[in-house]
Formats: C-alpha cells, structure tokens, sequence
C-alpha cells in the first residue's frame, strides 16, 4: 500500500512537471510606435536591456517645428482672446467674434498638448529586463501606425540568436519609388537604397519659401512702424504669429524631403525587393529588406 501511494505521488510530481515544461511560454513585449513616423533605434538585437532603458524613438524633428509654431499661436490667440474677454464685459465687441477668440484660443491650446503627447509617446522604453530578440524597423525606415519596430524577451540570460538580422525598409511618403540598388547587392551601412519622388515636395517648398518671403518682408514693415506707434499691437502680433506659421510650413517641407530617402542600417546584403522604380506603395510599407552579414549579424 505504502509502494502504491508513493507512486501515485511520483506519477503526480511528473506529470505536473511535464505539464510546466509543455505551458511555459516566454514572456515577449511587441514594442510599437503609435503613429506613422521614421524610426530610430537605440539598441542592438541580442543586446540585454534594462527596464525602463529607451529602445527606440521616433523622428521627432517635425514634431518640434509643430510645437514651436503652436507655441507661438497660443500665446497669440491667448492674448487676442483675453482682449476680447475685456471688450465684451464693457459690450465693446460682438459676442460671435468674443465666441470666435476664445474657440481659438482652446483649438491652439489643444493643438500644442497634442503635439507634446506625440513627443512624449514617441520616446519607447523596455517594460522589463531583458534581451532584444528581434528588430524589425531600423533607423532611417518608416513605421506605419501602431506598426511593430522590436521585440524583448523577458530573461536574465542572454538568448541564443542564430539567425542573421533583416531590417525591412520602409518609405515615408506616398510617392513613386526610385530604386538605387539590386536584389543580391552587398551594401554598406549609410548607403542609399531607395528614395521616393520630391517632385511634390518641391513644388510645395518652392510655394511655402515665397509665402515666407512674403511674410518676412510684411512683419519687418509692420514692425517699423509699430515702434513708431503707427500700426496697432494687433497688427504686429497677427504679422509675427503668420511669420512664424510660414516659416514652420518651410522647415517642415524642409524635413519632408529628407525623410524621402532611405539608407541602409548596417553592413548587408539586398534579399528582398517589393516594389521596383515607378511602382507607388502606400506611406510605410516594406520596399527593400536588407539582411545583416553573418560575421557580423549580432553587432
């Protein structure tokens, strides 16, 4: 009887063992972007990474041309609706246009927390320690919303990674494509591989660099002869908020137009190519991959 329950009790003890080793998964975390943006990695695959460590972040170039220039309208639609706010309890102002200040006033108000989100959200940290055991976007690719850039697996101990590293480049603008390399071609890292049409891009440059010019030539005039109390606060205030909003659209258009080529992560070879010159994909999808040299696919 006493032999009978004891291996009844082995039985269990295996069984319960087996059954941790069939269920036991690892513990990955998908880490993401949340809105379409060029990507830069901050980690390498297989490196061990800390919780809380920045893995990677967006281009945060453009977004920061957006928050100076939402800076600026908010302290300009702030000040025009607080004049309103003065005006209307002494019913010197009609209450549509009093409705009108203080609308934008909150639109520019909303406008600058959400480019500050977007800088915020652009930043991606570890949510545990780690490895990185797989990189999918590297510097310099697109990533479509909500789109996976790396993996990290949950671990105390550096996993073994035997494949060689695949970086999948993607375009940033919706334009047709111009290939600069070969399927088979062994590329350097910082080398050209694509880039797509800035036709348009140029064309709204060009037209965005005569508006600043415009605008630089009024506010210089205006503030002439504002300092000699012949136009309004008003007017000056309104021609340096507009200086600013043209100047933004030119540096912007400036980024755009970077951001339409794209270059190779590292030493490698071309493995893929999806879509050849001429052919126009949607913003952020895969164009070329490019697959790391093996003596070196873990640097």
């Amino acid at each position: 009887m006493k032999n009978d329950r004891l291996m009844k009790i082995l039985v269990m003890l295996m069984v319960g063992l087996i059954s941790i080793g069939l269920y036991a998964v690892d513990e990955v975390s998908q880490e993401g972007v949340p809105y379409k943006a060029m990507v830069k990695t901050k980690v390498k695959l297989c490196e061990m990474v800390k919780k809380g460590q920045i893995l990677f972040t967006v281009e945060l170039a453009p977004l920061e041309i957006e928050k100076e220039v939402d800076k600026k309208d908010v302290i300009y639609t702030k000040d025009r609706y607080e004049r309103d706010v003065f005006l209307h309890k002494h019913h010197a102002v009609k209450f549509a246009d009093y409705l009108k200040a203080k609308g934008n006033y909150l639109a520019a108000v909303a406008a600058l927390k959400t480019e500050e989100l977007k800088i915020k959200h652009g930043t991606d940290t570890a949510p545990f320690k780690g490895e990185v055991t797989k990189i999918v976007d590297y510097t310099g690719s697109a990533v479509p919303d909500g789109g996976e850039v790396m993996d990290v697996t949950k671990t105390d101990k550096p996993i073994p990674i035997t494949k060689p590293a695949v970086a999948q480049v993607m375009n940033r603008w919706e334009q047709p494509i111009i290939m600069k390399v070969k399927l088979g071609q062994k590329v350097k890292k910082g080398q050209l591989l694509f880039s797509t049409s800035t036709k348009e891009l140029k064309l709204l440059l060009a037209s965005d660099e005569e508006k600043l010019k415009l605008h630089d030539a009024y506010l210089k005039s205006i503030t002439k002869n504002y300092k000699i109390h012949a136009v309004s606060r008003d007017a000056y205030e309104t021609a340096k908020n507009l200086y600013a909003k043209a100047l933004g659209a030119v540096k912007t258009d400036l980024d755009n137009i970077k951001e339409s080529s794209s270059f190779s992560p590292f030493d490698g070879v071309v493995t893929n190519i999806i879509s050849y010159s001429g052919s126009t994909l949607a913003a952020a999808s895969d164009v070329v991959d490019v697959t790391k040299s093996p003596a070196t696919s873990k640097k």
